[in-house]
């Protein structure tokens, strides 16, 4: 297998450990962020939100996620933001989905909706959007070691295949 590209290339991850990470903040989740194509959820005063294949998690303590995170050694990155979004405003928004479909809804879908972002198809346009309108801290990284250089290049058929496999297996 070739070397993976980065669509998304990341300057400085905080470990963790060192983060100081805010779970009151609004916080971008990208789990498996070494694969192809990550999967997305996002935060907000400490309760998680995500819509996924099987369903959506709406409400979760941030420190389960976290917890979650740690025990399966999943390489997650989580994106402090500057920008207000409340859980009301999550749950409103979350209220209109109920599973990802493909050629459809990603699980972006509801995440572009409720940061009233343009119209980002991956996460890389979304990352570059929220860097242009400089509203990202920092990065924070779960499981990610120093080879890591950003988020891997895909494309858009390449998440609803994922989301096609997903179906078929649920």
């Amino acid at each position: 297998m070739g070397v993976l590209t980065s669509s998304y290339t990341i300057d400085k991850i905080v470990d963790f450990k060192e983060s100081n990470l805010d779970p009151d903040k609004v916080i971008l989740w990208i789990w498996h962020a070494n694969k192809i194509p990550p999967h997305i959820g996002i935060s907000s005063e400490g309760k998680y939100f995500s819509l996924k294949s099987t369903g959506k998690d709406v409400n979760l303590p941030i420190d389960q996620v976290i917890q979650l995170i740690q025990r399966k050694s999943i390489k997650t990155l989580a994106v402090e933001l500057n920008i207000d979004v409340n859980t009301v405003d999550l749950d409103t928004v979350f209220d209109h989905y109920s599973i990802t479909k493909s050629n459809q809804v990603t699980c972006l879908t509801p995440i572009k909706n409720v940061l009233q972002m343009r119209s980002p198809s991956k996460l890389e346009h979304l990352l570059s959007e929220l860097s242009e309108m400089k509203v990202i801290r920092k990065f924070v990284g779960f499981n990610i070691d120093a080879s890591f250089q950003g988020i891997p290049n895909y494309s858009v058929e390449d998440i609803h295949s994922r989301l096609e496999t997903l179906e078929h297996e649920s």
